[in-house]
């Protein structure tokens, strides 16, 4: 499958489902995108499934953990766990939100929004070299998380 068509048709895999996945036809479904953050263990039942999946459908992982918009450049830890699952499963491919989620140690669970300046910018810019670096590949970057319209 090559991401080039006009028209694919992506499904977001919950692992709780996996199980009717598998049983249901799902041959309309072109590729299959996991949430990275699910998969960042070391092992166990997360991992057979993701295989067993990626034996049947195209991957694609997104994560939501990398804080590319935050003050501080992605933690290196988080950064080379994704590394490491991108390489255990291969991927077509790997995304990430524009937003930030974590400050000084300190890691929300939200995609927090950014400010649109030139010092955001040039962060950000930054952040997703280095992550592009490490993860030896590029990726593609969702929309910037945005709780009001800017007036």
């Amino acid at each position: 499958m090559s991401f080039t068509s006009s028209l694919l048709i992506g499904v977001g895999f919950k692992p709780a489902h996996f199980e009717a996945v598998m049983s249901d036809n799902l041959a309309a479904v072109d590729f299959l995108e996991v949430h990275a953050e699910n998969y960042l263990g070391a092992g166990g039942n997360p991992h057979r499934q993701l295989q067993v999946l990626g034996e049947r459908w195209p991957l694609t992982i997104h994560g939501v953990g990398l804080s590319l918009g935050g003050a501080e450049a992605p933690d290196a830890s988080h950064l080379d766990r994704v590394r490491q699952l991108l390489r255990r499963h291969p991927a077509q491919l790997f995304s990430e939100h524009l937003a930030w989620s974590g400050h000084d140690g300190l890691w929300l669970p939200d995609l927090l929004p950014l400010t649109y300046d030139d010092a955001a910018f040039l962060r950000i810019a930054e952040h997703i070299d280095v992550a592009q670096t490490v993860l030896g590949r590029r990726m593609l970057i969702e929309n910037p998380a945005s709780y009001l319209a800017a007036g």
